[in-house]
Order: C-alpha cells, then structure tokens, then sequence
C-alpha cells in the first residue's frame, strides 16, 4: 500500500480495474466482482457471471 488508501478501499479499486479490463477485452463486464488476500503475498480477485453468451450455450450444451 502507499499510505493514501486503506486496505479495503485499494482491494475495491482492484476488483473495479478487473472489471473494466474484462470488459474492455470481451465487451461486457461481470455482474460482480470481489477482491481478497489470499496470504501475505496473494491476491484473488473473484468475477461472476463472466461467460459471453455463445460460452453459456457450450455450457448447456455440455461442451465446457
């Protein structure tokens, strides 16, 4: 961290970067997104509903 944001706040700014490059890269963003330490030297940043509408229907298709 710098110093100029909390911890919570700095998680918040990762998962909101993760969404605008999904959506930069594939056209839509996911509903929700998350972010976390996983340790003292990990990071997850957890994306929801990011499938695009051809991937859902492979999915249903049972061609994951």
């Amino acid at each position: 961290m710098d110093g100029t944001q909390t911890g919570g706040s700095m998680l918040n700014a990762v998962s909101n970067a993760m969404v605008a490059l999904h959506k930069e890269q594939f056209g839509r963003g996911p509903t929700e997104a998350r972010s976390g330490f996983a340790g003292p030297d990990m990071l997850v940043c957890m994306l929801q509903d990011v499938l695009l509408p051809a991937e859902r229907r492979l999915v249903e298709m049972g061609r994951q």
